[in-house]
């Protein structure tokens, strides 16, 4: 065939192309490229139409043809990638997109795809780069501007991100994904009403937009009003069963409640239902290392890893699991291994100093905390360690003009900033600079917004002392003795030497200690479902027969059975178990418990101070925490003085000043022989994993009492509450 055949030909075809007639399209250009196999146009466009068929393969085929008849062929790297990204190679995708824009920087088209496929990859840092050179080329352009507010928000930059999104949105005012976006920086930065505000009116002209209803759940959290949250996010699984984050986020409503156990269920149900795998393996391993069970957290890890061996978010998330479970020396192997070619990353090197602080080790956490101030200036990474570690080097005053310096940076997430602050306050305390301390501590809390429910509280509190309710304790009940474990519980407030009880009891050689418990807590939310049973806590508890017992003792069959040969007791210094203490003795008719006691302003104020995890509403405003003490005194004296349920009470001023007389009545308690161990609770090499883990390696000591007095100025509304005669 002549040229002029050729020519006729691809008129033909261009025809047939531009009136989308595909099929027929399709044949010419494969009648082209036979004809002139060294035209790399039809075959660029031949691969184009294969692709609109789905005919991948052969549409990959065509476009490596014309790439290699011309290797400066910008266009076919792009729909080569674009064919790539079709089948999930994003990876591959990537790296051919990326080949168009070496050849090209100015090529738009293949800068915007770059900019978007580096956000779906997770390299953040990427999509920014490349997402503020196709702004420079593509200034007005939504998409490009959406995508670089993506990348900026993933990155942390919250007030970059919001910047970017409301030009996205000056130029295009109804772009859903902007709008959302913008939202989700205004919530970051802990303006959820705003951010409310910004996505109802989506909601409206929108609703079959879940991202938008998601992202109003997550505000919803934030701002306390779990319930309204979770019906919405419930809704949104129900009609996307694959969408990955409402998931994430009932999981976070359940954390939050302390029911790790049903979080979980549902991060595993997100496991089976969506194909993001990678979004929720991190969660699930996180909520494992706090529900106590590190060896599925690590599991979950290696999962990611698996799936992603180079995952640096896994491979963190490991580092955290293997902490978690005191397997220190394993961890620092794997900081290691990531900071292998990124020996000066901040974050690393943060981690890498918390862990040598657990782990006692504080010159060589120190040494981080030296060597990575550059400046003068102390990454936000490690300034909260520093802030831990400074009085032991005399740098205290060094170490809160470093903090103060991190609080100026706008880039701080407010959980962060929240934890530096609580430092911050701790080391003002220390040095006794009360007024200091208590403005951080305050500030710390104010970036909390939590609503608590005194009203609710107290109903629940006068349903627990119901007659009805508190009677089941003392009806008898078999006790399995194939079972030769002994649970002691150790209950009281926060706060209370809960973990002094602890340590000192877990220093016995039959003892081994559990430390923060989750099953009891997960049991009573399972128990309304359970068959046979419904209705509501505690009320449920009338229909809790011994077969039903038996159902729910499952749960502590898998922690009970790895437990040493030659162990007797196993303990559970869970505080709030106080609310549950008919439950367990319904469960475990030869339990002890142990009630920790101290003054109840001391108890609130380290309550105030302390930056808890998990669900605690009550502990962030001074009126509320008192409130909150004032029922849990009601439902104790209920328990001790009318219903006359047994627990062994501790005074934790009587415990300081009278350990060993204290430790043996305890020891007595538990039935165990005197061990003096258990005076040498500080030298033990158990790992505390609570906010107490410093104060308990260490002999008693006494400063804690009457701590309150140095800020009595500012605790009128929590005597007022607390109803405290003067």
């Amino acid at each position: 065939m002549n040229d002029s055949s050729i020519a006729n030909l691809a008129e033909r075809a261009h025809a047939c192309l531009i009136s989308n007639q595909f099929d027929e399209a399709k044949s010419l250009y494969s009648e082209l490229c036979n004809l002139d196999n060294n035209n790399e146009e039809y075959w660029l466009t031949l691969a184009a139409l294969n692709g609109e068929v789905g005919e991948i393969d052969e549409a990959l085929k065509c476009a490596n043809k014309a790439i290699e008849l011309d290797d400066s062929y910008v266009e076919a790297y792009l729909t080569k990638a674009h064919l790539q990204q079709r089948t999930g190679q994003n990876v591959a995708a990537f790296d051919s997109a990326l080949k168009a824009v070496e050849r090209d920087v100015e090529y738009e088209e293949a800068l915007l795809f770059i900019t978007g496929l580096a956000g779906q990859l997770k390299r953040f840092n990427e999509a920014e780069h490349w997402g503020e050179k196709t702004i420079a080329l593509m200034p007005t352009s939504v998409d490009a501007l959406v995508n670089l507010g993506n990348a900026k928000y993933a990155l942390g930059k919250y007030q970059e991100a919001e910047d970017t999104y409301k030009k996205a949105l000056g130029r295009d005012a109804f772009n859903q994904e902007a709008t959302v976006g913008l939202a989700k920086s205004v919530s970051t930065q802990e303006r959820n009403e705003e951010a409310l505000s910004i996505l109802q009116p989506l909601l409206t002209s929108a609703p079959e937009n879940y991202h938008a209803k998601d992202a109003y759940a997550a505000c919803l959290i934030n701002l306390g009003r779990n319930d309204e949250a979770f019906e919405l996010l419930v809704n949104i699984i129900k009609d996307h069963p694959d969408y990955v984050f409402s998931y994430k986020h009932i999981a976070d409503i359940l954390e939050r409640q302390g029911d790790y156990a049903q979080a979980i269920t549902y991060l595993r149900q997100a496991l089976d239902n969506t194909n993001a795998p990678l979004e929720v393996l991190g969660e699930l391993a996180s909520l494992y290392s706090e529900y106590g069970m590190p060896k599925q957290a690590i599991e979950c890890c290696n999962r990611a890893l698996d799936i992603d061996p180079g995952n640096e978010v896994a491979q963190f998330f490991k580092v955290i699991s293997l902490a978690s479970a005191a397997r220190y020396e394993d961890a620092l192997e794997e900081l290691d291994l990531l900071s292998a070619d990124v020996p000066d990353d901040a974050k690393i090197l943060g981690t890498k100093a918390n862990i040598f602080e657990k782990m006692g080790r504080y010159e060589e956490a120190h040494q981080i905390v030296r060597s990575s101030i550059v400046n003068g200036r102390v990454p936000a990474t490690v300034v909260n360690v520093f802030g831990r570690l400074c009085h032991k080097f005399n740098e205290c005053e060094e170490a809160i003009a470093s903090i103060n310096e991190a609080l100026e940076r706008t880039d701080l997430g407010a959980s962060y900033r929240r934890d530096v602050l609580f430092t911050l306050g701790r080391l003002h305390d220390r040095l006794h600079n009360y007024q200091s301390a208590f403005e951080a501590i305050q500030k710390a809390n104010d970036l909390r917004p939590c609503v608590y429910d005194h009203a609710r509280n107290t109903e629940y509190i006068n349903q627990l002392i119901s007659p009805e309710i508190t009677t089941l304790a003392k009806q008898s009940r078999e006790i399995d003795t194939s079972n030769h474990i002994r649970p002691v519980f150790i209950v009281g407030m926060p706060r209370s030497g809960t973990s002094l009880v602890e340590q000192i009891i877990a220093s016995h050689p039959q003892v081994w200690a559990g430390d923060e418990r989750h099953e009891i807590p997960s049991l009573v939310k399972k128990l309304p479902s359970m068959e046979g049973i419904g209705g509501t806590y505690p009320e449920c508890l009338t229909r809790l027969t011994p077969d039903k017992i038996k159902q729910t003792l499952v749960a502590f069959e898998e922690f009970t059975k790895n437990i040493p040969a030659g162990i007797s007791i196993l303990t559970d210094k869970m505080p709030q178990n106080f609310h549950h203490v008919v439950f367990i003795r319904m469960l475990f008719p030869d339990a002890r418990i142990i009630h920790c006691v101290r003054n109840p302003m001391d108890t609130c104020l380290s309550i105030y101070f302390q930056a808890f995890a998990g669900y605690h509403d009550y502990a962030y405003n001074l009126e509320d925490l008192g409130k909150y003490y004032s029922d849990y005194k009601r439902l104790m004296n209920h328990y001790r003085d009318v219903d006359k349920i047994p627990f062994l009470e501790v005074e934790y001023e009587d415990l300081v000043r009278n350990t060993e007389e204290v430790s043996r009545r305890m020891i007595d308690y538990c039935g165990l022989e005197w061990d003096e161990q258990c005076l040498r609770y500080y030298d033990s090499d158990r790992v505390v994993r609570t906010a107490s883990y410093d104060q308990v390696n260490k002999p008693i000591y006494t400063s804690s009492i009457d701590k309150w007095k140095h800020y009595e100025s500012y605790l009128e509304p929590l005597r007022s509450a607390l109803s405290l005669d003067e």
